[in-house]
């Protein structure tokens, strides 16, 4: 089946149709699913407890462990909370292990999850964890002794989107799949959307414990925001291509669009006292190389090609929050960041579809300015500089609603609940 056709049937399966279509077997397999989540929750809590809770958190994408690490580092403020970060290899690619290295600078109880050397898996449950955390949330991306219904069998699930939502439809199923959702014990949400989205399948019961104490990640950017305010004084921008081709059933990038536009401005002769940082999502070429649109050569040709641009560079940092502490304008295609370019204060020039948004999309949308208004890039551009930013005063009331729970303690009140609920079981047994 060709990858064209492919994509048709995709959006047809995920369009609204689609989710008549699907409803019902969905619902049976989130059943058959929960059972026997229910069973494995209900041996957990008939076992002997400690004094301390451990607690394990999973990694394979760098990028991806600001949505935990104000919850770890809590955890380690706790006196009855021993939290461990097992990392892993991005899987099945074994050879693929960024988080080994990262890990390095992260202190802590910090265990190998897959030792390079004897091609072995660390055996998670000689940890004996009471809860285990995940940020991304596809099975199949996991070795088998990782995977949640297996996992569950003695720890309690815990779930923090390593993306924050805020779009109706397939993303929210996607990121509620049913091969993972159904073994998790506590949510913790981003927002509205995905609240809702999950207790369709969970209501009236009291086994999964859902949560909305606010998003992790924004603890890091409040700390981030705090030690480095933004003046937007356009002379940085921060272009953040999607991983994604266009697609009916899903955004695609605008890389191919933008690169050699981007690069032509920001070589223009008139544009030199201005950066352009590129930060592609952490799976675009990997993806384009995967499906014949680039080779490994054409990418290696172009990074070598920026390197010997003094104004334009690749973001290589795990952590984004660097770039965007040093941006003073964002060129995007849809992604989850969005909502923190906005609680940065940051002008977005956005490039991506909006018709899918929920309330919260449309807050963000309102104050975003889109790159359909215009003829070209370069005309985008050239007003942001001319014009300035038109939008600051309405994204500030924007950035008030957006930032409900924004006191840097959000970590904080996740490790509470955590304890909570063991000391909750403690006091059943």
């Amino acid at each position: 089946m060709n990858r064209a056709l492919k994509e048709r049937l995709k959006m047809v399966y995920y369009s609204n149709f689609g989710h008549v279509v699907r409803f019902l077997p969905e619902h049976l397999k989130y059943e058959i699913r929960y059972k026997e989540f229910k069973q494995s929750v209900k041996a957990i809590e008939n076992q002997s407890f400690d004094e301390t809770i451990k607690v394990v958190f999973l990694l394979e994408f760098p990028e991806m462990w600001n949505s935990c690490k104000s919850v770890f580092e809590a955890m380690q403020q706790s006196e009855n909370v021993e939290p461990y970060l097992i990392v892993l290899p991005k899987y099945p690619d074994l050879n693929n292990y960024p988080a080994f290295e990262f890990a390095k600078s992260i202190e802590g109880n910090v265990i190998e999850g897959f030792n390079s050397s004897t091609r072995e898996w660390f055996d998670i449950s000689e940890l004996k964890p009471n809860y285990v955390f995940y940020s991304r949330p596809y099975a199949k991306e996991y070795p088998n002794a990782y995977k949640p219904c297996n996992l569950s069998k003695y720890a309690k699930l815990c779930y923090i989107p390593y993306g924050f939502e805020f779009i109706k439809g397939y993303h929210i199923e996607v990121e509620y799949n049913l091969d993972f959702f159904p073994y998790v014990y506590m949510l913790f949400f981003e927002g509205q959307t995905s609240r809702a989205y999950c207790e369709t399948f969970c209501k009236n019961r009291n086994d999964k414990k859902l949560f909305e104490v606010g998003y992790p990640k924004f603890d890091l950017t409040y700390k981030t925001r705090r030690e480095f305010p933004h003046e937007n004084v356009a002379r940085t921008f921060l272009w953040t291509p999607r991983w994604s081709v266009e697609t009916m059933a899903n955004d695609g990038t605008s890389y191919f669009e933008l690169i050699e536009p981007l690069i032509s401005y920001f070589t223009d002769e008139k544009h030199k006292d201005l950066n352009l940082i590129i930060r592609p999502h952490p799976l675009m070429f990997t993806n384009f190389i995967k499906n014949g649109i680039m080779s490994k050569g054409s990418v290696e040709e172009l990074f070598h090609r920026i390197d010997c641009i003094p104004n334009i560079s690749f973001d290589k940092n795990s952590d984004y929050l660097k770039s965007i502490s040093v941006a003073d304008y964002v060129i995007s295609d849809f992604t989850s960041m969005l909502v923190e370019y906005v609680l940065f204060d940051l002008p977005i020039l956005y490039c991506g579809k909006s018709d899918k948004f929920d309330s919260t999309g449309k807050q963000l949308d309102s104050v975003m300015y889109h790159i359909s208004d215009y003829k070209s890039v370069e005309d985008a551009l050239d007003d942001f500089i001319a014009r300035g930013d038109i939008f600051k005063s309405k994204r500030k009331t924007v950035l008030d609603k957006l930032s409900n729970g924004f006191d840097g303690k959000i970590g904080e009140r996740i490790a509470n609940a955590i304890i909570s609920d063991y000391n909750s079981a403690i006091s059943k047994s």
